[in-house]
């Protein structure tokens, strides 16, 4: 049986713990004599779901943000998925969360598939597996397990879903939609390679054209990096849209020279905003 848990509240991570488990002093005092009680930093309107997956045995955690108005009305929400939110799960939700309230973006619920560990270089080893060397595995994790665990669990739109993937993340991305492109409607690739897209040309474009027969997708992919990188982004945004596929909808952006990890936050609102603009 699947096994789920759901915490009401996503302290936010190691970092701010550290307030409470005595490596910084629990009272501080200054010069003027004025104490500071320190106390642990929460994000309001997530929650936090642990899951042991059936499919592989694998543990995760799944990090949820509901959009603001989500308390005070019935209806139901696009739904982002957001790989590696280990980094990005704070500035996504916030990012989300602001251009939803000025109608800059449809409100969202923000779901993070991450990892039960803090440790960054953990999640590293973790994410290889999935996203790399067993991703038709996770593939059926997410479809099988994961989509209707939050489908039952929130008000969602299931006929609206995105999934954001950074560096090995995008590869993974990339991988769903080639494969099982009907998963998502909108598809943000960040500073990752390509080889699942170009190793569709020449040969066999015709199959992937068959699976996105009565999809309607977006496709945007973001690299960094020096004027190479910005001449390989545009060279296979034109290669897809040569093949004129009508289901879809695919554009690049070029990031600059900054660096790999630089690009990850640098890509996000703009790829983001991409797949929703009308």
């Amino acid at each position: 049986m699947l096994k789920a848990s759901i915490f009401t509240v996503l302290s936010i991570f190691t970092v701010l713990s550290l307030f409470t488990v005595g490596i910084f002093p629990a009272t501080m005092q200054d010069d003027s004599g004025i104490e500071a009680n320190p106390s642990p930093l929460t994000i309001l309107n997530t929650q936090s779901i642990s899951l042991t997956s059936i499919v592989n045995g694998r543990d995760y955690r799944l990090m949820v943000a509901l959009p603001d108005s989500y308390g005070t009305s019935e209806q139901t929400y696009p739904v982002l998925y957001l790989l590696d939110p280990a980094m990005s799960f704070l500035s996504v939700t916030e990012f989300v969360r602001w251009l939803g309230h000025w109608g800059e973006l449809p409100e969202l619920i923000v779901v993070g598939i991450g990892y039960p560990s803090d440790d960054i270089d953990d999640v590293f080893s973790l994410r290889d597996y999935d996203y790399i060397r067993h991703q038709d595995e996770f593939i059926e994790v997410i479809s099988q397990e994961i989509f209707p665990l939050v489908d039952s669990t929130y008000r969602t739109d299931s006929t609206d879903r995105a999934i954001v993937g950074f560096s090995d993340g995008g590869v993974f991305a990339l991988h769903v939609l080639v494969n099982r492109p009907e998963l998502f409607n909108r598809y943000v690739v960040i500073d990752s390679g390509t080889s699942e897209i170009t190793r569709l040309f020449p040969n066999n474009v015709t199959d992937f054209r068959e699976r996105l027969t009565g999809l309607n997708v977006k496709l945007l992919v973001a690299n960094a990096g020096n004027e190479s990188a910005a001449t390989l982004n545009e060279s296979l945004i034109n290669a897809l849209q040569r093949q004129n596929i009508e289901e879809l909808e695919a554009s690049g952006l070029y990031l600059g020279n900054v660096t790999h990890a630089a690009a990850l936050h640098s890509g996000l609102p703009a790829g983001i905003q991409a797949v929703y603009a009308e």
